[in-house]
């Protein structure tokens, strides 16, 4: 638990940030959501379902935050974020890079009335190169990173994931971050500017993908629900629905083979040297099929 008395506060509203200061209410702090006057947090609306005028989505990433609405092009706006900074020991923005600093709130104008504010700015893609002017949003950098490349059926299209998973992964990269900055002002008694990013959070998430290209030279590909150094890692279709096998190492390959052929180990051990042919021709003559998804 972190210590009663630790602030955080949200200058701006959006998914993987809203991830990362909920997590960090759950360990304790005291979180203070500043949303725009009028609309509020665009997830309010992100519905249906909706719990009574708001949607179950904001509901669920936002239980335990105190929330204000704040004008800050309003100058006794800008002023009361800059009190509330200099009380505060977090503070968490998703603005586009510069925006803040044109109304007096960036990280170099706060950090002289707040030396111990940790500042960390989630944005799209980061607060320098090329697409930094750009708004960021999950699906988009999900297909600019990879992830939906490798998303799907084997011989089909690209799939968005299920769930956020750009955004998710974002924001506990972010509360990672902000922790590590809390112990580090511990030691220096000043706080520091944090740069975080859709794109660079999930492309960190695909290093595995892109060291099989550079060490290995292969093209990342879709698997469906299969895996493409681990055989059998995948879900099948039976008769009553579907059949996850997971088996991570040679031991576990060997049960997986004696449900089918019993205690006739040598047949065992002739399939485990040969295990990733040979695995196919097992599955079919069992009746099970890969789903194409």
């Amino acid at each position: 638990m972190l210590k009663n008395n630790m602030t955080t506060w949200c200058a701006m509203q959006g998914s993987c940030w809203t991830l990362c200061y909920y997590d960090i209410r759950r360990f304790g702090a005291e979180v203070i959501k500043v949303e725009r006057p009028g609309s509020g947090d665009n997830t309010r609306a992100w519905g249906p379902p909706f719990v009574g005028e708001e949607s179950a989505y904001f509901l669920s990433v936002n239980r335990n935050k105190k929330s204000i609405a704040v004008n800050f092009k309003d100058p006794e706006g800008t002023k009361l974020v800059t009190e509330l900074a200099k009380i505060c020991d977090v503070l968490v923005e998703n603005y586009l890079p510069g925006k803040l600093n044109e109304m007096g709130l960036g990280f170099e104008e706060l950090s002289k009335v707040a030396p111990q504010l940790i500042y960390c700015s989630v944005t799209g893609y980061g607060q320098t190169g090329p697409e930094s002017h750009k708004p960021g949003y999950d699906s988009i950098a999900s297909a600019v990173s990879g992830m939906m490349h490798i998303t799907g059926p084997e011989d089909g299209d690209p799939v968005r994931p299920g769930v956020a998973m750009t955004d998710l992964a974002t924001g506990l990269y972010t509360q990672g971050a902000v922790m590590a900055a809390l112990l580090q002002r511990q030691k220096t008694g000043r706080g520091l500017h944090i740069d975080c990013s859709l794109l660079s959070s999930q492309v960190a998430c695909l290093t595995h993908i892109a060291a099989n290209y550079l060490n290995a030279g292969i093209e990342a590909r879709r698997w469906g629900t299969a895996h493409g150094s681990i055989v059998p890692y995948q879900g099948f279709k039976i008769k009553d629905g579907y059949l996850v096998v997971a088996a991570g190492n040679d031991q576990q390959f060997m049960k997986v083979c004696k449900v089918h052929t019993g205690d006739n180990w040598r047949v065992v051990e002739t399939v485990r040297r040969h295990r990733c042919p040979l695995w196919p021709y097992q599955q079919h003559s069992a009746g099970v099929r890969q789903p194409s998804g």
